[in-house]
């Protein structure tokens, strides 16, 4: 059943991105979040099923026990309701025949199914009664934990889905100008948001850290500052970083002490986490799998603010780094240890 919901959805997609012509950036990033939601829904439905798997045990348990323990109770039950059967049956039989051994044997069984004779009885259906209702929430677990895991199916196909479409449109834009522009105003926008940064102000001059900074991760970049051609792009792109084409899942590091002011996606750039360094310093760490930190935390230098992946990138797994000052980019290679 899942397995025909993903068909269908593939199917469904397909027909609606032969048109597709953008935006490009702003549509990956929906995706990768619409994935890695249902990433996350699995797993809230997995610690229900694991808190349900718990409970069901005890409770499957408990009843199996019950049931054991009161089979002899339920064979007694049994004898005795087939006794007052009978005297059911004698009752009928003394209202139409009238003779003192048909009388006698009705008297004793309307004392037999008496009130203060069946109490016992009466104390034992209702325990049978609590065990039943024991046996039958068991079952109602049953079909909760089964529904759990059609809904983890589910999710799962609908991240598949959605990751099958980001590939999709990563293909489609390869050697595309027009995303080549659209990236463009991405920067712009990410300029203007990097500028309104305000800096705080502390004792630390940052600026004296020059030629001292240790790189964010242990490789030379791939591409080093200035502009560039995208992957399968003949077309210049504004670079104004530093690029690694590194594994995903690799340690990105702080290349300095200072104040966590962003973690969040942005298009084009992905998961980004932007540090403040003081003196109107900031650096920028995209296109990550995961953060490390969160918003408001002090880091250390060298600190793991993340690891690398492939979000919002057009390239596959890589990690991009950039150093501004004053919402300026600048050359961050000068600034390393040599």
């Amino acid at each position: 059943m899942v397995a025909a919901i993903l068909v269908a959805t593939l199917v469904g997609w397909t027909a609606a991105a032969a048109a597709f012509d953008g935006p490009w950036f702003e549509t990956i990033d929906e995706l990768e979040r619409r994935a890695e939601d249902r990433v996350l829904d699995q797993q809230e439905v997995a610690t229900q099923a694991f808190e349900m798997d718990e409970l069901l045990g005890a409770s499957l348990t408990d009843a199996d026990t019950a049931r054991r323990a009161t089979q002899e109770i339920r064979r007694d039950v049994a004898v005795e309701v087939a006794r007052w059967d009978r005297a059911r049956r004698s009752i009928e039989r003394a209202a139409w025949v009238d003779s003192p051994s048909e009388s006698r044997a009705a008297d004793r069984a309307l004392r037999a199914s008496g009130l203060p004779a069946s109490e016992p009885w009466r104390r034992k259906v209702w325990l049978l009664a609590d065990v039943d209702d024991g046996v039958e929430q068991a079952s109602g677990l049953l079909v909760r934990r089964g529904a759990l895991e059609i809904r983890k199916a589910h999710l799962g196909a609908e991240g598949d889905v959605a990751k099958a479409e980001r590939e999709w449109v990563v293909a489609r834009a390869g050697g595309d100008a027009e995303v080549d522009a659209e990236f463009d105003e991405m920067i712009e926008i990410l300029d203007r948001r990097l500028q309104d940064l305000e800096s705080r102000s502390t004792s630390v001059d940052f600026h004296r850290r020059k030629g001292a900074l240790v790189p964010p991760v242990r490789s030379e970049p791939d591409h080093p500052f200035g502009p560039r051609q995208r992957e399968d792009s003949f077309t210049e792109i504004r670079h104004t970083g530093l690029t690694y084409f590194v594994d995903v899942g690799t340690e990105i590091r702080s290349v300095g002490a200072g104040l966590v002011v962003a973690t969040r996606r942005f298009p084009g750039f992905g998961k980004m986490v932007i540090i403040d360094h003081d003196g109107d310093y900031h650096s920028l760490y995209a296109h990550l799998e995961s953060f490390e930190v969160s918003e408001g935390d002090e880091v250390a230098n060298r600190q793991v603010i993340g690891l690398s992946g492939e979000s919002g990138s057009l390239e596959g797994p890589k990690f991009y780094f950039e150093m501004r000052h004053r919402g300026v980019p600048f050359d961050p290679a000068e600034w390393f240890v040599r």
